[in-house]
């Protein structure tokens, strides 16, 4: 049985190979002052291609955006709980003396180093994960398309390892209150895209988490 065809591979592997693994190491040997900028382009660059080559998911926008608005108390509620839980793991980490800057959130911290980094990870990194992991992994793929809470599990736990994969590599054992935190984002923002079949939903209450996250930090 075929996973997925040639164009959903490509846009896979895109975002896994080139975005997250290539374009990172050849940043990081540019100054401190240009990272931020480079980035910022780059995403901003990604971004581009990915709205245009799934066009469908934005299919009547204007009708989706209304939704949105008309049930901004309903996003603002689930965008609170993800906040409490993920505050709730950095206590947590505090109280264990554990390193808050490893991982994920050495990329938001660097935001007061570059912070026109805002941009990715407010606006870009938010729309191009819920597009990767919703439509793409989630929509486009035939694996376990019967057993649908099966594969939100499933992709929820890579969409956590993706996040922690700095702490996975050094071994840090305390990775698991980070895993819980983004796998609990991710269920529930799958939740939130299942019920409505509006992916404005999980990116609007990605952009406000992470907007959140970075002016608590």
């Amino acid at each position: 049985m075929k996973i997925m065809n040639k164009k959903w591979l490509k846009l896979f592997l895109l975002y896994f190979v080139v975005y997250l693994i290539i374009i990172p190491k050849i940043v990081n040997g540019y100054p401190t002052s240009l990272q931020g900028i480079i980035l910022t382009i780059v995403s901003v660059g990604f971004l581009i291609v990915y709205i245009l080559l799934n066009k469908i998911v934005f299919d009547n926008l204007l009708t989706k955006i209304i939704d949105i608005a008309d049930n901004s108390i309903y996003v603002g509620i689930i965008s609170i709980v993800l906040l409490f839980i993920n505050i709730t793991c950095s206590f947590f980490k505090m109280n264990l003396c554990i390193d808050n800057n490893i991982g994920y959130t050495s990329l938001i911290n660097s935001y007061y180093i570059n912070p026109i980094m805002v941009v990715c990870i407010v606006v870009c990194n938010p729309i191009l994960e819920e597009l990767v992991f919703k439509h793409v992994l989630f929509d486009q793929t035939e694996i376990l398309k019967e057993k649908k809470i099966l594969k939100i599990i499933l992709i929820s736990v890579v969409f956590s390892i993706l996040h922690i994969l700095n702490e996975i590599l050094v071994f840090n054992v305390y990775a698991l209150i980070d895993f819980i935190n983004y796998f609990t984002f991710s269920i529930i923002t799958f939740l939130s895209y299942t019920k409505t079949n509006n992916i404005l939903y999980p990116i609007m209450i990605h952009m406000l988490c992470n907007g959140v996250a970075i002016y608590l930090i």
